[in-house]
């Protein structure tokens, strides 16, 4: 639900459209770019409204493209992509013509939707606060760059049901940081490779652990404990966010309820490898989203179709 939501493991990324861009070839050109990622949740999903399909996968681009310029190795040239990127969004709301197909696609979701600048700009903000940085000091300095790069993603995922009830998007705002957090304890391994850790300083420091237990895989109660906590840190969050299933508009009620409940199976996942998750990186199996869908059906399938 953020860019974080689209993690590492993907297949090579489409062809980008050559100009003048036509609408529906860049639409074509963002849901490719959203789906050459997995997640723990469908993509735009059969069981949302088929009119904001495009819409979605045009949001999940813009968040893909954001991912990328964060894992440039170069700060310097990362810098100099999101100058240009902020560059494209800005463009988007001048009623001038982008010169990149996301920005075409996001151009005409915005108008049709009337979405606020204040989210986009708000991930460019949390994808600058990333570079360089390879472990956060304490949750509260972790939640701050979530607030920029996650909690936005929820905001504009409830303004396609066109709502801006505040408790709406507050709600939403927790979902989508629990699933970067999700995300997050998913992602050790991987992280650990590009000498990041996304577990804060001052939780190492608590369970007695440290990077290079992490590094070498160390299997000890102490690092199933570490991983643990986070956990159950992440199942709060995902609780607190729990009335946006009930409360969000008919049309995306099973998207957001497939959502929830795929953060929280992965969780479960997460928790029951405990250390044996820095060996082998959990994931959702066929059988694990099968159940996922059928939950969501029995929890709003009813209030979804009717």
């Amino acid at each position: 639900m953020l860019n974080r939501v689209n993690h590492k493991i993907r297949s090579y990324p489409p062809q980008i459209p050559s100009k003048p861009f036509n609408i529906s070839t860049c639409y074509r050109y963002c849901e490719a770019l959203a789906r050459s990622r997995r997640h723990n949740f469908p993509i735009g999903s059969l069981f949302s409204p088929y009119k904001l399909r495009k819409h979605i996968f045009a949001l999940y681009a813009f968040t893909y493209q954001l991912g990328e310029y964060i894992d440039n190795p170069s700060l310097s040239i990362a810098h100099k992509e999101l100058d240009l990127w902020e560059s494209y969004l800005e463009t988007c709301y001048h009623e001038e013509d982008p010169d990149h197909p996301i920005f075409a696609a996001l151009q005409a979701t915005i108008v049709e939707l009337d979405l606020p600048i204040t989210p986009f700009s708000s991930m460019i903000a949390g994808a600058r606060l990333q570079m360089g940085v390879t472990q956060y000091p304490t949750i509260m300095d972790l939640t701050r760059y979530t607030d920029l790069s996650a909690a936005p993603m929820g905001q504009l995922f409830t303004y396609l049901s066109k709502s801006r009830e505040p408790s709406l998007l507050r709600y939403a705002e927790q979902l989508a940081t629990g699933i970067a957090f999700a995300s997050f304890w998913q992602d050790i391994a991987i992280d650990l490779q590009n000498n990041m850790i996304y577990i804060p300083l001052e939780d190492f420091d608590y369970f007695e652990v440290t990077k290079e237990d992490l590094q070498q895989c160390k299997q000890s109660s102490q690092v199933t404990a570490l991983i643990r906590y986070q956990v159950a840190r992440t199942r709060t969050i995902l609780e607190h966010a729990r009335p946006l299933i009930d409360g969000i508009h008919s049309s995306l009620a099973i998207e957001s309820a497939l959502i929830w409940l795929g953060g929280m199976r992965i969780l479960d996942k997460i928790a029951a490898g405990g250390s044996k998750t820095l060996l082998q990186r959990p994931y959702l199996t066929s059988t694990d989203k099968a159940s996922i869908v059928t939950k969501a059906l029995a929890w709003n399938g009813v209030r979804r179709f009717f």
